[in-house]
């Protein structure tokens, strides 16, 4: 149950009703055997989640625990954001930073983690 209190509180943390199913603001930086879902409101509000494991393809997974550190390249307008870097398990920040996106890729560095870690950006 804790894990869905995290997921609701995490999600409850955007206006959710807004946002979309987005991959796609993610150009690259994700090995492509990792899970990862995003959505947003394109410009306004980010949320990526990425998940280590094998299997899952609509039936069980084994989690690979790792120490984990990707540095994303993601498609941002130009502007100021806030980036908070979730662990999932517990809803707490492991990191936070603000940056100024020039409305082109942006780079952003992960903390480590060892499993899966979750991103709440926005726009300010």
């Amino acid at each position: 149950m804790t894990s869905l209190r995290s997921l609701t509180q995490f999600l409850e943390s955007f206006d959710f009703v807004s946002m979309q199913p987005d991959g796609g603001f993610v150009i690259s930086g994700i090995d492509p055997k990792t899970h990862y879902r995003g959505m947003s409101q394109h410009g306004a509000q980010y949320a990526l989640y990425i998940h280590h494991s094998e299997g899952g393809d609509g039936g069980s997974y084994t989690v690979t625990p790792e120490n984990y550190q990707e540095i994303l390249v993601l498609d941002l307008p130009a502007g100021n954001y806030n980036a908070e870097w979730i662990d999932p398990a517990s809803e707490g920040v492991i990191s936070a930073q603000k940056f100024t996106a020039a409305g082109d890729t942006q780079n952003l560095k992960t903390p480590a983690y060892s499993t899966d870690i979750a991103l709440r950006m926005n726009r300010q």
